[in-house]
């Protein structure tokens, strides 16, 4: 005798949820395609853009390779205080990152060169943004120009432009900022320096 064969049939509310796991899915994938697709991107802007600075002969990204991020960094000289390029969906940017491990010396390096603000200004050929950023560890300063990032026609302007700036940023910021990293107070004194201070 054959035993019974039953459909089963899933109540509204497993289906519901079997929907529910299933669109979720659906929306990873494609998040997951999108992030792909934007680290494809920026590997193609970044080759692009080293191959230019090699060729006008900026040698500060010279052991740097293209990058799944949206900046690269080059040794400025100080320790944890990087020069930046970066590559986003409306601009392009230039900036010196003051990002070393102790708050207060970033604060204070940022106090120093903020002082020499015109002249560094004048030295770059523009007024730059300068972005103590008190409630976060790191401060920085940069220089930036709207631009259509994902539009590949763009990218030869863009390169162009960030090759030129890069150059005037090294050229405006090196010597101020070893001058003063030569003197940085240790971290306890920066605290007491900023407390003083502020």
């Amino acid at each position: 005798m054959q035993g019974d064969l039953q459909q089963i049939i899933p109540t509204p509310e497993a289906a519901d949820y079997m929907i529910g796991i299933s669109s979720k899915e659906v929306e990873e994938t494609s998040a997951q395609g999108v992030q792909a697709r934007r680290h494809q991107v920026r590997l193609q802007f970044w080759a692009r853009a080293l191959e230019k600075l090699r060729a006008d002969g900026i040698t500060l990204f010279a052991n740097v390779n293209p990058g799944r991020d949206h900046w690269l960094n080059a040794g400025s000289g100080v320790g944890g205080c990087p020069f930046t390029i970066v590559f986003a969906r409306d601009e392009v940017r230039v900036e010196v990152n003051l990002a070393r491990a102790d708050r207060d010396q970033n604060k204070w390096l940022f106090d120093r060169l903020e002082a020499d603000r015109s002249a560094i200004e004048a030295r770059f050929g523009a007024e730059m943004s300068w972005s103590r950023l008190d409630e976060r560890k790191q401060s920085r300063i940069s220089y930036s120009h709207p631009f259509d990032g994902f539009e590949v026609d763009n990218w030869p302007e863009m390169i162009t432009w960030l090759s030129e700036h890069i150059r005037k940023l090294e050229g405006a910021f090196r010597q101020p900022l070893a001058q003063y990293a030569r003197t940085i107070p240790s971290a306890d004194e920066t605290a007491e320096s900023l407390a003083v201070n502020y």
